[in-house]
């Protein structure tokens, strides 16, 4: 509410979530940087739509299921 209406809150949030991954994210480095920035906004934009957390929440828990099952799926094989 403090940057008003405008979409800068949700480039705020989008930058620091992104840079978390950078290092320890998965996947890592510039494309983890990138791809989780672009998550970040969509997140974002989720909470500002949705006018609360529960949105933003169910798809981040969907998101880390998906990858989770990927990954054990590949690392079972």
């Amino acid at each position: 509410r403090a940057f008003g209406e405008n979409y800068v809150s949700i480039c705020l949030q989008a930058i620091p979530f992104a840079a978390l991954h950078y290092q320890h994210g998965f996947p890592n480095g510039v494309s983890g940087f990138v791809l989780t920035l672009i998550y970040g906004l969509i997140l974002g934009i989720i909470r500002r739509v949705s006018r609360g957390m529960l949105g933003p929440l169910a798809a981040h828990i969907v998101a880390d299921l998906t990858i989770f099952s990927i990954l054990l799926f590949y690392f079972l094989q």
